[in-house]
């Protein structure tokens, strides 16, 4: 009886689910008469049988703890591939807010959390979006520490569970707070993690640059209709709708070997009527990535 331990579990090992681990393992009880039986159907439990002979007690005891050990990595697996496939369905998606509303349920089930919260860093404040969250709402208040930490990009075990940035090429203006209280993370768990939000983040950011070529698109038609000078603060306001937690900013136009403001957005531009800029000022200390990408038009940070 005892002797047919090794081999049953082998045998397990290659099991790919938890239903087919608990019927080989069901079948393995019966033909040897193990002193053991299954609790459940799903969740099971695997139990010792009372009067157990001491000699046998403890490579029983050691069966069971392997058979854990077994079922625990078996159900990693199972949580990696459930993720992977989560994080796949986002490809091609038009509507990202949809697929990530209809993502939270899954991901709370799949990580078996108390309840997940999504998160917009929204005018250097963390908002909580209620379109994102699936669960009991947290009481959790969200600080400028947290911001930080989602700016940062990395998944982080705080108390009361994980704060769940999803950057992609550029900086995470996104998050789940995803709450488990009784829950430990393991470094592998919180890779996953990672790995899965940099999916998710970086075809966020294919979606928002989607709506922004189509936005810019529509701009310049309508401005090509309009007066140089009458396109420039519209001009202004939309370019700041579009970039995530902006609030304010200007637009200046050279005006030969000056700029000068042309367009402002939460600035009195009563202030600034009579303020100019040199060129070698804008261009060498403000702008200061060198002449060549200056003429290319080359974005500065």
């Amino acid at each position: 009886m005892i002797a047919a331990l090794p081999d049953i579990l082998t045998h397990l090992v290659h099991c790919r689910t938890d239903r087919q681990l608990r019927d080989e393992l069901q079948r393995a009880l019966d033909a040897h008469h193990l002193p053991l039986h299954l609790v459940g159907d799903h969740p099971w439990t695997l139990e010792l049988n009372d009067g157990i002979p001491e000699p046998h007690l403890e490579y029983v005891r050691f069966f069971t703890a392997s058979l854990n050990a077994l079922r625990h990595q078996l159900h990693q697996q199972q949580d990696v591939a459930q993720l992977c496939t989560l994080a796949l369905t986002f490809a091609g998606k038009g509507d990202f807010s949809e697929a990530l509303q209809d993502a939270t349920g899954q991901l709370r089930r799949i990580l078996k959390l108390d309840s997940l919260t999504g998160l917009r860093d929204v005018a250097g404040t963390l908002q909580v979006e209620p379109t994102w969250c699936d669960g009991p709402p947290t009481m959790r208040q969200f600080t400028p520490t947290d911001l930080h930490l989602v700016r940062e990009g990395a998944p982080v075990e705080l108390d009361g569970g994980v704060l769940l940035p999803f950057p992609g090429q550029y900086r995470a203006r996104i998050a789940f707070w995803m709450e488990a209280p009784a829950r430990t993370w393991t470094e592998d768990e919180l890779d996953l993690l990672a790995q899965t939000a940099h999916v998710v983040g970086m075809e966020y950011e294919r979606v928002l640059a989607q709506r922004h070529l189509r936005t810019l698109l529509r701009l310049q038609a309508s401005f090509l209709s309009m007066d140089p000078d009458a396109a420039y603060q519209p001009l202004l306001e939309r370019a700041i709708s579009l970039i995530p937690g902006a609030e304010s900013g200007s637009l200046l136009i050279r005006a030969g070997q000056h700029f000068q403001y042309a367009a402002t957005v939460n600035f009195d531009p009563q202030e600034l009527q009579n303020v100019t800029f040199e060129l070698n000022v804008t261009r060498d200390r403000w702008y200061g990535l060198g002449d060549d990408a200056w003429l290319r038009g080359n974005p500065g940070s």
